[in-house]
Parts: structure tokens; sequence; C-alpha cells
């Protein structure tokens, strides 16, 4: 087996690290500046990023790649990304709850900040928890002790993708053509996807 292929989950989790930032920074300069193709850019990094999470775990998989760094920096690369994303999402979450800026108008007013304060408040949940898995995790691997991602861990990953990425499609597609109801679908599809995750979110939590 080549140096490279050796390498190549390791250099993918990097990659993943790096196009976390660089995905939330395009994405709020095209927000602000109304530059649809700064926010189509961003979103190809967003995607590219998740990409990597996937390509590199079957990589390692396939070829029995298993290396320390991998077990450390792998996850804390899928954090990184859902840190990153989470904390967009709730500047955009924001900016719908206060001024509904992007011409959005839903029927009712009332039960829309609800389902938004709630979302806002399963994001901030979902951040906490991985912020002391993470910590934790770091303090155990100083006493010699890898602590591996479980079933329910990556599920609720799994899950946490999905919302982010139907999340930011219903921002961007009513951004770029104004469509009401295909936002209205993929904003409540990442609502459910959330609050599935947050289920193992919970099991995974009790099982560390």
């Amino acid at each position: 087996m080549s140096k490279i292929l050796k390498k190549l989950p390791n250099i993918l989790t990097i990659l993943r690290i790096v196009l976390s930032p660089v995905f939330v920074v395009l994405f709020v300069k095209g927000f602000l500046n109304s530059n649809s193709l700064l926010i189509n850019l961003s979103y190809l990094f967003l995607l590219i990023a998740s990409v990597t999470d996937i390509l590199d775990g079957y990589l390692a998989r396939k070829y029995k790649i298993v290396s320390d760094f991998g077990k450390i920096y792998d996850p804390l690369a899928d954090k990184i990304l859902i840190f990153c994303s989470f904390w967009l999402m709730l500047f955009m979450l924001s900016i719908l709850y206060v001024g509904f800026d992007l011409g959005f108008r839903p029927t009712n007013a009332s039960l829309h900040k609800l389902m938004i304060a709630f979302y806002c408040l399963l994001i901030c949940a979902s951040i906490l928890r991985d912020i002391i898995i993470t910590i934790v995790r770091f303090k155990l691997k100083r006493t010699g002790v890898l602590m591996h991602a479980d079933r329910y861990g990556k599920l609720k990953t799994f899950f946490q993708i999905i919302t982010i990425h139907s999340f930011f499609l219903s921002i961007i597609i009513f951004f770029s053509l104004k469509i009401n109801t295909v936002f209205t679908f993929l904003f409540s599809f990442s609502y459910l996807c959330l609050i599935i995750s947050f289920f193992f979110f919970i099991a995974s939590a009790f099982n560390y």
C-alpha cells in the first residue's frame, strides 16, 4: 500500500476541518451582500466537506487504515463541521425570527417563532453535548484511553448532517428562487431530522 493511500483518510479529515470555517465565511459574506454566487459556492464547500467524512471512513474500512490520529481527529473534524454549521444556522434562524429579512411571511407568525425558538434550543443542546464529549475524549486520550464514536453517536451525526444540508438548501433555494413551498418543506424536513438526531444524541450520551 502506498504512503499516500495510507495518509489519504487523515488528509481528508484535515480538509474537512479547513473547509468548515471557509463555508461559514463565504455564506455570511454572500448573504450580507446578496451574492447568490458566493452562497452557492459556500454550499459546494459544505457538500465537499460532508463527502470527505464519508470517503475517509470508507477508505479506512476498506484498506484497514487505522491510526490514533484518525481515531481522535476524525470525530473532531465532524464536530467542527457541525459546530460551524449550527452556529451559522442560529444566525440565520435569528434573522428569520426577528425580521423575516428573507422575504418569507408565515401565515402564523407566533407558531413560526415558537418553532424557531425550539429549533434553536435543540441546536444549543446538541452543541453543548458535543463540546462535553469532545473534552472528555481528549482528557481520556491523555490517560491512554481512546473513546470511539458509538453506533448512536454515528446515527446522531448522520441526522445532524442531513439537518444541516436540508436547512441550507431551503435557504439557498428560497434566496435564489423565492419559492415558499420548497422552503417550507425543506425547513420542516430539517426540523424533523434534528429532532430525530436529538433522540440519538440522548442515547449516545448515556452510552458514553
